[in-house]
């Protein structure tokens, strides 16, 4: 082998681990927040491989000065298999509820799954509760 040969393996070599690098990473997961909130689910996007965003107004109202600002928008996810929690969020859709997330995602998962912790639950409020 000539030296032309050893360089070229040798690129090649580095750009395939590159590669495979920034393909790990985009399957490693750090999820780790789990919890509930209550708010309005006010949409929802399916993505590319089946997951579903779905965007709540949280229940949370910051005053300042005896006026109401803003709520939150937040952006949770569904796993594309979750057929149960794709259901209950279009059943939900402009409703209060109470959402759970308690699955806790650190490791490698595929693009079908969220990167994120995944809702595990959808129930709406009650009169009391709202």
């Amino acid at each position: 082998m000539n030296e032309d040969t050893v360089i070229g393996f040798f690129i090649f070599f580095v750009i395939f681990l590159f590669v495979g690098g920034i393909i790990a990473l985009s399957l490693f997961s750090f999820g780790w927040d789990t919890g509930m909130m209550s708010g309005k689910i006010i949409g929802y996007d399916s993505n590319l491989f089946g997951t579903k965003t779905v965007f709540v107004l949280e229940d949370k109202t910051v005053f300042n000065q005896n006026k109401e600002i803003s709520q939150s928008e937040i952006r949770l996810c569904s796993d594309f298999d979750d057929t149960n929690i794709h259901k209950l969020i279009e059943d939900n859709l402009n409703k209060k509820v109470k959402i759970e997330y308690k699955e806790r995602r650190v490791g490698f998962y595929s693009w079908k799954y969220c990167r994120e912790a995944p809702i595990t639950n959808i129930s709406q409020l009650t009169e009391v509760q709202k």
